[in-house]
């Protein structure tokens, strides 16, 4: 799908024009320059429909969908599967509860290591702690206690 039928298809959703990246080019999520994907990633970063623009992406090849590249969605997706497929497998027995508690909690450390990415990428970009912070309903002083020791920027010094 190309940006201007990207543009289109998600024109027709409600949570598109809540979303941080409307009235900017969708181009901008559909080019492989590291710049471009920079300054898009620092827009999904502090959308407040990350998740819904996510749920969406999920099955699309190409772009960046809910601060996620194709290959970070593929990964999403794969973890999913596995995890169906323990749940529908084992969901009878005791073990199957333990599987899925670990399934649950490798799910979650990806979901953060793709949070963390995100920040990182915001904060690369030059937005502020408050900035982040805010993108997640946290003061700037929570946001900087929670990804601070794994997004230093400055060349290792980190700043704002």
């Amino acid at each position: 799908m190309g940006a201007i039928e990207a543009g289109s298809a998600l024109g027709a959703r409600e949570w598109w024009g809540r979303a941080a990246c409307a009235g900017v080019d969708v181009g901008l999520f559909f080019r492989d320059a590291q710049a471009s994907r920079v300054q898009a990633l620092a827009i999904c970063v502090v959308c407040p429909v990350i998740e819904e623009c996510r749920t969406v992406g999920m099955s699309e090849v190409h772009g960046i969908w809910g601060g996620l590249l194709p290959h970070e969605r593929a990964r999403v997706d794969a973890e999913r599967r596995a995890v169906r497929r323990r749940w529908s497998s084992e969901v009878s027995t005791r073990d199957a509860s333990l599987s899925a508690l670990d399934d649950a909690v490798r799910a979650a450390a990806l979901s953060e290591s793709v949070v963390a990415q995100a920040v990182a990428t915001a904060r690369a970009a030059g937005h502020s702690w408050e900035v982040v912070g805010r993108a997640f309903g946290l003061s700037r002083q929570a946001a900087h206690k929670r990804w601070a020791s794994s997004t230093r920027v400055d060349g290792g010094r980190d700043s704002g």
